[in-house]
């Protein structure tokens, strides 16, 4: 005679394939639905832009570009055979309307600028003297260590403002 085993001797684990299929198909039903549709479909009543009204009156600011003189000419660096140095390249700056050539010139028409009335403004939020903000154009040409160099006179010389410009040649 058959008997059923005893549900005390089994091991009876609840059968996860129905819950598994059902996972499954809600998945792919996610992934079908467009939410975008949906969305576009919602009334939403946003602001229109109109544009901004305010003007800003222009910052007055020291330009300093970086430019190239002397091209120089590319010599394997023998430290390091996959990178080259360029000998015979000179640099020159313009600071406001003034061209210098020399690095000692540059230094010196810096401190000049700082020390002159022009080389301070106003700050319009506290009203205390400060110095003018540094613009530094690094030209076509010119590498990261120029730019560098003349950084560090600017903000030696106690221009505290200091941004970079895009090199428009």
């Amino acid at each position: 005679m058959n008997q059923l085993p005893d549900a005390r001797d089994a091991d009876y684990k609840p059968d996860m394939t129905p819950m598994i299929d059902v996972v499954f198909l809600m998945i792919i039903f996610f992934l079908c639905l467009d939410f975008r549709v949906l969305e576009s479909k919602l009334p939403a009543f946003l602001p229109k832009d109109h544009g901004g009204h305010a003007t800003v009156a222009p910052k007055e600011q020291l330009v300093v570009q970086v430019l190239e003189s002397v091209r120089g000419r590319k010599v394997p660096d023998p430290a390091r055979p996959d990178r080259h140095r360029i000998e015979g390249r000179q640099v020159r700056w313009r600071v406001g309307p003034n061209m210098v050539h020399t690095f000692a010139e540059l230094e010196a028409e810096l401190a000049r600028v700082a020390a002159s009335p022009g080389g301070w403004t106003v700050a319009p939020d506290t009203g205390e003297r400060e110095r003018i903000p540094c613009l530094i154009e690094p030209m076509k040409g010119i590498c990261y260590a120029d730019v560098a160099t003349t950084t560090d006179v600017v903000a030696s010389l106690g221009f505290d403002e200091i941004t970079f410009g895009g090199g428009r040649r």
